[in-house]
């Protein structure tokens, strides 16, 4: 299963990314929004994990953007909202 995390907390995003790995996953973690958008759109994610803050843009953003170009890979939504 490959992963895209999207989490700006650096702490947790490498909490995650170990614990899926741990689990045989390929994790691809970033925490921009931008590069999230554009490596969805390059590779096929079976899931993204998205954090709804991050520093240059709206994690709904993000969705919104990525269902736009008709990506329709499940998004779990992690955040401290």
């Amino acid at each position: 299963m490959r992963i895209l995390l999207v989490e700006d907390d650096l702490g947790m995003s490498r909490n995650i990314q170990r614990i899926l790995e741990d689990a045989d996953m390929v994790i691809d973690p970033t925490d921009l929004g931008e590069e999230a958008m554009e490596m969805a759109k390059l590779y096929d994610y079976d899931l993204i994990i998205l954090d709804l803050i991050l520093p240059d843009m709206s994690g709904f953003d993000v969705l919104s953007a990525i269902r736009k170009q008709g990506i329709e890979v499940p998004v779990l939504i992690l955040s401290a909202l």
